[in-house]
């Protein structure tokens, strides 16, 4: 038991390709619905399951998010070869999306010499409107509206994401949001 969240976050991580493989043979939409779900509640049981077990590690929460980052990069590379057309009017926001992202990774190479790992509230209703934006693009062939709510929650998780590290000094995992980083700053100053 206590190996699961590891085995949920390596099953993430061959989702990837392989909704990629899916998405290019013909078979029934069914099987891609549920690698994509599988892999969302693979993102959700992993962390609940190691707080469960009390396994909780910086080095779990790590793996977590750089598994995310790869997810994400197979979905991205995904929905260009197969609803492109439907991308076209997003892609400057995309763009954005995904230069935040670098920036974001930058930014904790350079304060922390690794990447954090907050899983804040606001990147955890990010991950929940990009999961409905994916599924309705891959399975409905529709971007709106999810598409443009992913958009503006990964904005806002962003900044969130920035606040926070920005407010505390050292590297953290965990942190629900720019209030507690706020909160967490105050009391050690105190």
């Amino acid at each position: 038991m206590r190996h699961t969240p590891y085995v949920l976050i390596v099953l993430r991580v061959l989702l990837g390709p392989t909704i990629f493989w899916i998405s290019q043979i013909n078979v029934h939409s069914t099987w891609l619905a549920l690698a994509l779900i599988a892999a969302f509640l693979s993102d959700i049981f992993d962390g609940v399951i190691a707080r469960r077990l009390k396994i909780v590690t910086p080095a779990l929460r790590v793996a977590d998010s750089r598994t995310d980052a790869w997810y994400f990069a197979w979905i991205l590379i995904t929905l260009w070869r197969t609803r492109r057309r439907l991308l076209q009017p997003y892609l400057l926001w995309i763009a954005l999306e995904i230069g935040l992202q670098i920036f974001s990774y930058l930014f904790d190479y350079v304060k922390y010499r690794r990447i954090t790992s907050l899983h804040a509230y606001s990147a955890k209703v990010w991950g929940l409107t990009l999961f409905l934006a994916i599924y309705t693009l891959l399975i409905y062939r529709r971007a709106f509206p999810w598409i443009d709510i992913a958009i503006g929650t990964g904005i806002i998780s962003f900044v969130d994401g920035l606040a926070i590290k920005l407010l505390l000094p050292n590297w953290q995992h965990d942190v629900p949001s720019c209030f507690h980083a706020h909160r967490l700053r105050s009391s050690r100053s105190g």
